[in-house]
């Protein structure tokens, strides 16, 4: 299956909008979905094959961009949040 990847990132970020509960519900599953896929294909890491919507990139490859882009965005959650003041979260409990 081809992707089609975006030309700019404007192309590839979503317009200024408001989302509803129900909106931002069907992102989290997607993204938990996407992240479930992903560590289903890490049964074949050590594929060097390359993927069919990336070529010339092997699956280790391409896992590693995912984690270091996921990493990437939840700490700039993560700071924004401890900006506003709202971090940690009320039941986080130190485990170190």
């Amino acid at each position: 299956e081809s992707v089609q990847w975006p030309k700019n990132n404007d192309d590839s970020w979503p317009e200024n909008e408001t989302l509803d509960a129900e909106t931002w519900t069907k992102i989290v599953l997607e993204f938990k979905t996407g992240i479930e896929q992903a560590e289903n294909m890490t049964k074949n890491i050590e594929s060097l094959e390359d993927l069919p919507a990336w070529p010339k990139v092997p699956l280790f490859v391409a896992l590693i961009h995912l984690l270091q882009h996921n990493s990437f965005h939840v700490g700039e959650i993560i700071a924004t949040r401890q900006a506003l003041g709202l971090w940690p979260p009320p039941d986080y409990k130190q485990t170190f």
